[in-house]
């Protein structure tokens, strides 16, 4: 020990600490409607039918350039993320994995969101002249410049889920919200987890096994309604399945 040498590695005596997961708490179809209402007339209501309507993660919506924004096919590119760190403030990066490199089909609400706040931003432009900063960002702040993420939670996203008398929720449970409509309304997990630009499906799998029971109901009753249309087109005797014959 005086030469610190041991004979065994001591660290294979202590227990990892179990990762703790936050709790998902994500709007349903009703308190989907009710927030994207209230917050209709905000200036950052394209950026939450966006959150809403593609599952982007709060730094791909803030690091989000018009360049990728393709409205003619109707898609975003993830290319960048905004990051911010003491030492170099804010910066854009790379997506960490190869998924989060992705390109998402955009439903026609958050399009037409998209469009009207690029009409609403060009008015700025030419309100504030030589002040405007351009960065190219889809949502930069009031004066151009990239936008805090908790500025963001405080001064826009916590004031509406107030004002529309909702639970107050992280910013992230907007992605959550994205997933799980989409798994309410039987989409294959493939999909959902490129959406979400998650590593793999087993991972997309996971965060959302919550979902999963629902599903299984929902399964079931797809193949009961199966079976009654099967059964009626034999002219099945009421009583009698077609197993017992």
């Amino acid at each position: 020990m005086r030469l610190g040498l041991v004979v065994r590695n001591v660290a294979d005596m202590v227990d990892s600490p179990s990762p703790q997961h936050k709790e998902i708490q994500p709007f349903g179809p009703e308190q989907m409607t009710i927030f994207l209402e209230t917050a209709e007339e905000n200036r950052l209501y394209a950026l939450y039918c966006l959150a809403i309507g593609t599952g982007m993660r709060q730094s791909e919506l803030l690091g989000l350039t018009w360049p990728d924004v393709d409205f003619e096919a109707g898609v975003v590119r993830i290319r960048q993320q905004l990051v911010w760190s003491p030492k170099r403030g804010f910066s854009f990066s790379e997506p960490k994995t190869a998924k989060g490199r992705r390109s998402i089909a955009l439903p026609a609400f958050a399009l037409e969101a998209l469009r009207q706040h690029r009409r609403a931003q060009l008015q700025e432009r030419l309100a504030l002249g030589p002040a405007w900063e351009d960065n190219g960002l889809v949502f930069p702040n009031a004066i151009c410049k990239p936008m805090d993420r908790g500025n963001l939670v405080r001064r826009s996203f916590h004031p509406l889920l107030a004002k529309a008398g909702l639970p107050r929720i992280r910013f992230h449970d907007l992605r959550h919200t994205a997933a799980t409509l989409l798994f309410s309304q039987g989409e294959n997990p493939k999909v959902v987890q490129e959406r979400l630009g998650h590593a793999t499906v087993g991972m997309t799998l996971d965060v959302y096994s919550h979902v999963l029971p629902n599903l299984q109901r929902q399964a079931a009753a797809k193949l009961d309604a199966l079976f009654k249309v099967q059964s009626e087109s034999e002219g099945v005797n009421e009583g009698v399945s077609p197993l017992a014959r």
